[in-house]
């Protein structure tokens, strides 16, 4: 049965009438945390954020005027827009609340802050990108070790426990110079103990290298750095053997002879006016005694873990010095879009390139030291990076692989590290 039903209940579409929306506006004595005239400012601040905005101002976060319209009428800002006027729509309540003021100590520094911010502390942090032979007062400016780089986020601890850690399996490799180590000099060690070289200062250019042996208990230990570095190496010429001076606990000079690559970290890593505890397994172990070179394997866990730094000796390659010193460059985020479009980076590339292709990467016992120790710093020369900034380093490399290719193959250079074999299959 049909029933009369009034006008006004009926939807103003289905009569043909256009249809008018008018916008509530919010009243100050609806807000519910107003109390007197002590909460005007933050009442105020509540009216701003709840506006009745259409959507490509509610996108673009931008005030939607005049407040008060009605649709269809549109907003000042879509009929305005240039160089054509924004398709307007129908407003919807912006219900996007803003978060609680702070204080100005308390606020959190902004992006464009925190990098600029870590602009300015990079050159500190970095003191080791000089070139090899900047001195300050007679002492190399250069000899700290490098410490991380903030910019790029730390990462984890792989092994915050000690009892977690992995068992060196590295095989003691023995030496090609045959030699009876001096019985005064090798003290016995007791259960527990190990023996830690004591590096005379000395320059660079000194080529004379004279050192002696400190007992130390592997449970409290003295602060030292342990010395790390590739048997022999790559080059024939690291194959040569060299004398060093070796002073036992009455004085007495005894000569050893011992890797020229090691010869050259050793000169590298010491120390101009004091002396610095190392720990090399191809010194501090007695080789000549079986039975204490199997008890001092067996702690060289806890010999790495316990040392303060673990220095890693690439070498004195021309290249891997480049690499060493362009690392900070490729670690600028506000620069490196640009860099690897950089004709004149090419260089840094090519030897950051070489450096990726250096076998000691590849080796397990590299992995094995470096997961056990506590911090890692990378050698060649006096140029020095820490090994997560290394890493950091890479993985940038590996992010940017199309853009480098682009960059080598118009210079004509061999990009072997940054292509992958599906590049090659077509």
């Amino acid at each position: 049965m049909a029933t009369d039903t009034p006008s006004a209940m009926l939807d103003p579409r289905l009569l043909g009438e256009p249809v008018t929306t008018t916008l509530p506006t919010r009243r100050h004595d609806d807000d519910p945390d107003s109390e007197g005239e002590g909460s005007v400012g933050k009442r105020r601040k509540n009216v701003k954020q709840n506006l009745w905005k259409c959507k490509p101002c509610r996108d673009a976060r931008k005030k939607c005027f005049p407040e008060n319209r009605i649709w269809p009428q549109k907003c000042e800002r879509c009929l305005q827009h240039r160089p054509e006027a924004l398709e307007c729509s129908e407003p919807q309540l912006n219900t996007r609340k803003r978060g609680k003021n702070l204080s100005k100590q308390n606020q959190q520094p902004t992006r464009r802050q925190s990098q600029s911010r870590s602009q300015s502390e990079r050159p500190e942090s970095r003191g080791r990108e000089s070139s090899d032979d900047s001195e300050s007062d007679g002492v190399p400016a250069q000899y700290d070790r490098p410490v991380r780089t903030t910019v790029v986020k730390n990462i984890k601890e792989e092994f915050p426990d000690s009892r977690l850690i992995p068992k060196i399996v590295q095989p003691i490799q023995p030496s090609p110079i045959r030699e009876q180590r001096p019985a005064s000099a090798y003290i016995p060690l007791k259960d527990g103990e190990f023996r830690i070289l004591q590096l005379n200062p000395g320059r660079k250019e000194d080529k004379a290298v004279v050192c002696s042996f400190k007992t130390a208990s592997i449970a409290e230990p003295v602060e030292y750095e342990a010395i790390s570095y590739l048997w022999g190496g790559s080059d024939a010429k690291q194959q040569t053997s060299v004398d060093i001076s070796l002073r036992d606990a009455n004085g007495i000079v005894h000569p050893l002879k011992i890797r020229s690559n090691l010869h050259s970290a050793l000169r590298n890593l010491r120390h101009p006016k004091d002396p610095k505890l190392f720990w090399v397994d191809a010194l501090c172990i007695n080789r000549s005694n079986g039975t204490e070179m199997n008890k001092q394997v067996a702690m060289k866990r806890d010999i790495f873990h316990k040392a303060a730094n673990l220095c890693f000796w690439l070498g004195e390659d021309a290249s891997y010095k480049t690499a060493l010193n362009f690392i900070p460059q490729i670690l600028d985020l506000t620069k490196v879009d640009e860099l690897v479009k950089d004709d004149g980076a090419i260089d840094g590339w090519v030897a950051f390139v070489t450096l990726l292709k250096n076998v000691v990467f590849s080796r397990l016992w590299l992995v094995q030291e470096v997961a056990v120790a506590r911090n890692v710093t990378l050698h060649s020369g006096q140029p020095a990076i820490h090994y997560g900034d290394f890493v950091d380093a890479v993985a940038m490399f590996v992010s940017f692989r199309a853009d480098l290719i682009l960059l080598f193959r118009r210079h004509k250079k061999k990009h072997e590290a940054t292509e992958r074999p599906e590049d090659n299959n077509g």
